[in-house]
């Protein structure tokens, strides 16, 4: 497999108050035969991220022809799941709505912080969405009481799919306590009402290195489906990780072939993550987020060869 780099879109220049830093967290979707809205997410200056648009033109996604003023999204009330910000990581279609599936940070006493997701929709293709509730739709659970974070949803048929990180401990890391989390798997017949007991779809490697595999997307094909995820290590941080399934059930990790590194320079030398695949008339898009976890901004990459 072969992307070929096309370079930096965005990275928000502090003129707007919800916008200060970051572009994280990329999540596109084909709004019409012209546009791909890519959503993401941007800290205010309390570091507390909303979630807003970019909206890009198909042939050219460096163009962007419009972009969101205020958020789609915004920080959920006091106490709730998402007080401290929210990030978009799937976007799904039905009933005549759009389904935006998030996770909303908590900041902790004992821990840094608690990520859980949540769902909200869209009555006017995305310009605004309403929570569906205050709640998360994958709350903690007695096997995963600590993360149940950025879901990403297929609707097949009458049924939801989402693939999503969980995680039940901490781990020391250099002089700080992180999460450790792998990507799980939960079905629905709703897409609002999910089970608390999951199954694992792609698992940490085990080298001792890793400690993380984060942002599932997935992509369904004709013989079968791929996931990009981002995986986290002690010794350098996120980059692109890559599987491949049959049933979206069973899955080969192929993190040798993704074909996406990090740059000699620049926006994406240090780090590449949160990758997110789209396919369209003009070619298969990439987008991602490089270094310091979308603080440098948001990219893309366009599909040379499939290998």
């Amino acid at each position: 497999m072969h992307w070929k780099k096309q370079g930096l879109i965005y990275c928000p220049d502090g003129s707007q108050d919800w916008a200060q830093a970051h572009a994280m967290v990329p999540t596109p979707w084909l709004i019409d035969k012209n546009r791909i809205r890519l959503f993401i997410s941007s800290t205010d200056s309390d570091m507390v991220a909303g979630t807003g648009y970019l909206d890009l033109d198909i042939r050219d996604p460096k163009q962007i022809l419009e972009y969101a003023t205020t958020p789609c999204l915004s920080k959920g009330e006091a106490g709730c799941f998402d007080d401290n910000g929210v990030n978009a990581t799937s976007i799904v279609e039905s009933d005549g709505k759009l389904w935006m599936y998030y996770f909303g940070y908590q900041l902790g006493v004992q821990v840094r912080y608690t990520l859980f997701g949540g769902v909200a929709t869209s009555t006017d293709a995305g310009d605004n969405f309403e929570r569906s509730s205050r709640a998360p739709v994958i709350d903690r659970s007695d096997s995963e009481p600590l993360l149940r974070s950025a879901p990403f949803v297929l609707l097949e048929d009458d049924l939801w799919r989402m693939w999503y990180v969980g995680g039940e401990k901490h781990i020391e890391s250099g002089d700080t306590t992180r999460p450790t989390y792998e990507i799980r798997y939960v079905e629905s017949a709703n897409g609002t009402t999910w089970p608390s007991e999951s199954v694992a779809a792609v698992k940490l490697s085990g080298d001792g290195d890793e400690y993380g595999l984060g942002r599932p997307y997935v992509v369904k094909l004709n013989d079968g489906y791929r996931m990009w995820y981002s995986i986290r290590t002690h010794s350098q941080g996120y980059k692109i990780g890559y599987a491949t399934s049959p049933d979206g059930l069973n899955w080969t990790r192929r993190d040798d072939v993704t074909g996406l590194e990090c740059s000699d320079e620049g926006w994406d030398s240090e780090m590449v993550c949160y990758g997110a695949e789209i396919s369209t008339d003009f070619g298969n898009y990439l987008f991602y987020n490089g270094n310091d976890y979308g603080r440098s901004g948001v990219g893309f990459a366009v599909l040379e060869d499939a290998g």
